[in-house]
């Protein structure tokens, strides 16, 4: 397995933990590859316009907060308005 951009390549030296290694080690070998297509591998499939399917449902519950909060808002203000007009009608009848 292979990625088609084999002859473009630029030797780059990175830092990893141990685990990290072994991690590498165990896809290569299981895929029957070198750990440096592993990674090469899992930089190609790295798409950051491609929400996973908590972000969206994250983005789903934002709105709904938003809308159920605007919602929110408006009944307190308009039961806040009718408070106030019974306290004046309540404050003009005891004059």
């Amino acid at each position: 397995m292979r990625t088609s951009q084999q002859g473009n390549l630029i030797r780059k030296q990175i830092m990893l933990s141990a685990n990290n290694v072994e991690k590498l080690e165990a896809i290569a070998s299981d895929k029957g590859t070198s750990v440096a297509e592993v990674v090469r591998l899992a930089v190609d499939s790295y798409d950051p316009s491609d929400k996973s399917e908590e972000e969206q449902l994250l983005a789903e519950l934002i709105d709904v907060v938003n809308y159920s909060t605007g919602k929110a808002e408006a009944a307190l203000s308009k039961g806040l308005a009718d408070v106030e007009l019974l306290f004046r009608e309540l404050n003009d009848g005891r004059d």
